[in-house]
């Protein structure tokens, strides 16, 4: 009695062990892979996390941002007011795109406290959605190496009031800026051609400026938005 008791415990335990090695071996696969993903997309700078994607011109495009509450040297609390700044590499690859064209590149849970946005040098087109719904945001640095501004990129940024666009730009696409109701100025020179429909729809507060007979100046007219032309110095 005493040997098949000793067997049936000797049975249990063997099983417990084997069924314990089983999961182990799962997630430690799993947490393998994830890493690798993690250290593959993201590429840490300052205090934010840059997710991206390469190019086939060898520059990169950025995806994502998060933090800067990943950063234990400066812990986010909620609460400060951020300013993004965006690097002009990744890992020795030059930035030419932000946003994937999908959603916004920050992080909804602090997407409110961002303030102002600095875009560096050699960025080339601000992609859709990229910063669709930052409230906070009061100032914006465009560079003069973009070319396009995308759909809904800037829309949603309520606090915003004034706005230049670089001659480098040519493309402004649909609702760009819209319902940004504190938007008094926006300068826009004569090197944009194309202006999406919306581009500026329910900026109750807006003024147009550019060039006579430029593209701005007849989406002014058609969309009887004021317009004035650009004194020149």
């Amino acid at each position: 009695m005493n040997k098949i008791i000793k067997k049936i415990m000797a049975l249990i335990v063997c099983m417990t062990m084997m069924l314990s090695l089983i999961p182990v071996n799962i997630y430690a696969s799993d947490y393998e892979d994830y890493a690798g993903e993690i250290k593959e997309l993201h590429y840490e700078y300052k205090y934010y996390d840059f997710g991206y994607e390469d190019l086939e011109d060898g520059t990169v495009k950025i995806t994502s941002c998060q933090g800067p509450c990943y950063s234990d040297e400066h812990p986010y609390n909620g609460t400060e007011i951020i300013k993004i700044e965006f690097p002009r590499e990744i890992e020795g690859k030059k930035v030419t795109i932000l946003g994937d064209g999908s959603f916004p590149l920050w992080d909804y849970s602090v997407v409110n406290n961002v303030a102002a946005v600095t875009i560096p040098k050699g960025v080339r087109k601000i992609n859709n959605f990229a910063f669709q719904g930052f409230s906070e945001i009061k100032k914006i640095t465009i560079p003069n190496t973009v070319t396009e501004i995308g759909k809904s990129s800037f829309e949603g940024c309520s606090l915003l009031k004034k706005v230049t666009i670089p001659s480098s730009v040519k493309k402004i696409k649909e609702n760009a800026f819209a319902w940004n109701f504190n938007l008094k100025k926006v300068i826009v020179p004569s090197s944009v051609k194309s202006i999406g429909k919306g581009a500026f729809d329910a900026c109750i507060n807006i003024k147009l400026y550019g060039n006579k007979k430029s593209a701005i100046e007849k989406y002014a007219k058609k969309y009887k938005i004021p317009f004035a032309v650009i004194k020149k110095a």
